[in-house]
């Protein structure tokens, strides 16, 4: 099985991103990347805009060739892109034309299931399920992957503790700049640039469970250089063991939903019909998410922006 990872939406032009490097992702863990797909906008007839995904910068290492054809809005390429536990993913963009913009995709790992995105796991939901063998695995380790990146997308923040270089923040209004991703781990090894200028920590105080950056100067409430993609700031953030309350909602919604499967019920649970076996009838519904695991991940959703 694989699992899909979003490459997340480069605003603006592509253009001034040719010969940049753009790290993705770092799984600690060896996978091989599979396929890859890119949208942008903006496109004339004539436009193509070509790179490669990677597992070195400056066009070193392997990587998977991806391009646009003149005037399409999507690009697709398959390839076998391995990655050890200890290489990055990066975009890298080898040429654009003036009027695309927007670029995003997402990209399929291959040979490690849910790498990205599991907040339970096997061993766990077959002891929920009272489940033995092994016959199911293959199917429970879809429905695993499945119901974390689900349970992840509403949360609006990936739980997973990840290494996120030169990830780009348009400079704020004010002190607080917000990451994309908390609690930030080991604050003191954050690297913040300010328009390609290291900032010194002296500079700055991290609200680590926040994941935000505050800018002081002299002690005080200082501000952030306003402008679009001028900070950029290298980090890890996320939790090293998946919270435990989050690991029984997620082992308890994915033995929920792994009964929706011929293989775990005949198909019935999500249906409205007979049930009983023994004469009289029944009516059964679901629900999107179980009652306990819906109020855990209320208090694990990010708010920091509502």
């Amino acid at each position: 099985m694989s699992d899909r990872v979003p490459i997340g939406t480069i605003p603006g032009a592509v253009l001034p991103w040719v010969g940049v490097d753009l790290a993705l992702a770092s799984f600690g863990r060896a996978a091989t990347i599979s396929r890859l797909f890119l949208v942008r906008r903006g496109q004339a007839g004539g436009d193509v805009v070509s790179g490669s995904l990677r597992d070195a910068t400056g066009g070193g290492g392997s990587g998977i060739a991806w391009s646009f054809a003149p005037g399409a809005a999507t690009a697709v390429a398959t390839g076998a892109l391995a990655i050890s536990a200890a290489e990055s993913v990066y975009l890298r963009i080898t040429a654009a034309d003036a009027n695309s913009q927007d670029l995003r995709g997402w990209f399929e790992v291959t040979g490690a299931a849910g790498v990205t995105t599991a907040l339970t796991s096997l061993v766990r939901v077959k002891a929920w399920r009272g489940i033995v063998t092994s016959a199911q695995d293959a199917l429970l380790e879809e429905v695993i992957a499945g119901v974390s990146a689900r349970m992840q997308s509403f949360l609006h923040r990936r739980i997973v503790a990840e290494d996120l270089i030169a990830e780009l923040y348009d400079g704020p209004r004010g002190d607080t700049l917000t990451l994309r991703a908390f609690p930030v781990q080991d604050p003191g090894a954050l690297v913040v640039r300010e328009g390609g200028v290291v900032v010194a920590s002296s500079e700055y105080v991290v609200r680590a469970p926040a994941g935000q950056i505050v800018r002081v100067s002299n002690g005080e409430a200082g501000s952030w250089e306003r402008g679009r993609l001028n900070v950029s700031v290298d980090y890890q953030a996320g939790y090293d063991e998946v919270p435990e309350d989050l690991a029984l909602a997620a082992t308890r919604q994915a033995a929920y939903v792994s009964l929706e499967t011929p293989a775990g019920n005949a198909g019935r649970l999500g249906n409205r019909g007979t049930a009983l076996e023994t004469g009289g009838s029944s009516e059964y519904v679901t629900t999107e998410w179980l009652p306990g695991v819906l109020a855990t991940l209320e208090g694990y959703r990010d708010r920091r922006l509502a």
